[in-house]
């Protein structure tokens, strides 16, 4: 079967424990592709593990 794309929007609590499970391989068809949060501190570890991100503070 096809892995499902999954973007998370928002890197808080509940979003960092999705985006991890997501790239520990715990969602067997999921696969994280993008992250997006006004907070551009959170999004560094994601950067390093080949997400595309989003960081509305930068505009």
């Amino acid at each position: 079967m096809d892995k499902v794309r999954i973007g998370i929007i928002g890197m808080g609590n509940m979003g960092r424990f999705h985006a991890n499970d997501l790239l520990d391989g715990k969602v067997p068809r999921g696969e994280l592709t993008a992250v997006g949060s006004t907070s551009p501190h959170k999004l560094e570890e994601y950067k390093e593990r080949a997400c595309r991100f989003s960081d509305r503070a930068r505009r």
